[in-house]
């Protein structure tokens, strides 16, 4: 059983990745202002297709818990539960700006937290047959439960943002249009971005595809960089990579590089509309831009990705094209070039440089 539950607390980390954030964002509530901005995504139907997308994702996951534990869905289920809630626990912890609050040793309080969560639940209890909570854990971190892990303290401007949810964004045009996931920002009418140079902006949500999982917003402030949109459909294999801020609680601000290749033409059960890719991907790698490696182009948009134990390194993203429609019957966007071309190979890290510049933390209150 031990070598069973050795990977469970990733599973029930992907969980979340799924149910709360890099792949479906948090509905806290939302900030006042007077007036809708236009085509903004809220009508009954585009929110019901959010929660029937939210609640297929937390039942795949659930699947996965699931198999992995060779225990009955209610368990799983209430494996997940349990997860989310130390997760919020703790969030609400390290954002409450009282420094003396946060958990230094990072580890042991999701192994005591999580221990003393399943015992109080009648239905993990029973489940456990006697064994103490905090076997989850320790079975998942072994010997690193136990030893102490310093961590430097959260930026103050996510302490004084008191933020709900983060993912990514990237500029795609110089007078500061803007493009990430309709789940990372929810029915939010304005968010709160950080980019290269580290000040905290606002931008205004200008449309929502919740069906495509896009949102167009716009900032007031130029950007220091941009990326262009490739329409045209990237081969197989082609090596691609992203920037972007996934687990900021845990992982720090900094923005985070990861690579991989186009491994397949059609994304989950064969959407047309996707990649599937094998770039690593984490929470908060949400709305991040996917790269052509050799050009520098924008080639798709970062959403999701498969829980480990189904596979390992499958991610998804949504291909440029379907972007380009969004704009294109967006009339405010007329100034997001996109060419329907390749451009001229050139130097990777000049890419990687651009796309870094381009890339923004999408901060949702």
């Amino acid at each position: 059983m031990p070598k069973l539950l050795r990977p469970a607390l990733l599973i029930l980390i992907a969980g979340v990745i799924f149910a709360v954030g890099f792949w479906v964002g948090d509905q806290r509530a939302q900030p006042e202002v007077s007036a809708p901005p236009t085509h903004l995504a809220t009508t009954t139907q585009e929110q019901l297709a959010e929660r029937q997308a939210l609640m297929t994702k937390r039942r795949l996951n659930i699947a996965s818990i699931a198999s992995l534990f060779q225990v009955e869905e209610t368990i799983a289920d209430e494996l997940l539960k349990e997860y989310e809630t130390v997760r919020e626990q703790y969030r609400l912890l390290i954002r409450d700006g009282v420094p003396e609050n946060d958990p230094q040793d990072v580890t042991a309080y999701y192994v005591r937290s999580l221990g003393t969560g399943a015992e109080a639940n009648p239905i993990l209890k029973e489940w456990l047959a006697g064994r103490p909570g905090t076997f989850i854990g320790e079975s998942v971190w072994g010997d690193s439960a136990t030893r102490r892990r310093d961590k430097g303290p959260l930026p103050d401007f996510l302490l004084a943002g008191k933020y709900g949810n983060s993912g990514t964004g990237f500029f795609v045009s110089p007078d500061g249009w803007l493009v990430t996931n309709a789940h990372v920002i929810g029915h939010r009418r304005q968010v709160d971005i950080r980019g290269a140079s580290g000040i905290i902006l606002t931008a205004q949500v200008v449309k929502v595809d919740a069906e495509a999982d896009l949102a167009l917003l716009k900032s007031d402030s130029p950007p220091r960089g941009y990326l262009e949109i490739r329409r045209e459909e990237l081969p197989l294999g082609t090596r691609v990579f992203t920037i972007g801020f996934p687990n900021i609680d845990t992982q720090g601000v900094q923005a985070k590089f990861t690579e991989g290749s186009i491994s397949s033409l059609a994304g989950w059960r064969d959407d047309p509309n996707d990649y599937q890719i094998s770039v690593p991907l984490q929470q908060g790698n949400s709305g991040g831009a996917l790269i052509d490696t050799n050009t520098g182009q924008l080639a798709g948009v970062v959403t999701s990705s498969l829980a480990p134990s189904r596979a390992d390194n499958v991610g998804y993203a949504i291909k440029a094209s379907v972007l380009a429609n969004l704009i294109r019957s967006t009339p405010e966007c007329a100034s997001i070039a996109m060419p329907n071309y390749a451009a001229s190979g050139k130097d990777r890290e000049e890419n990687i440089d651009r796309a870094s510049k381009a890339a923004v933390m999408v901060l949702v209150k």
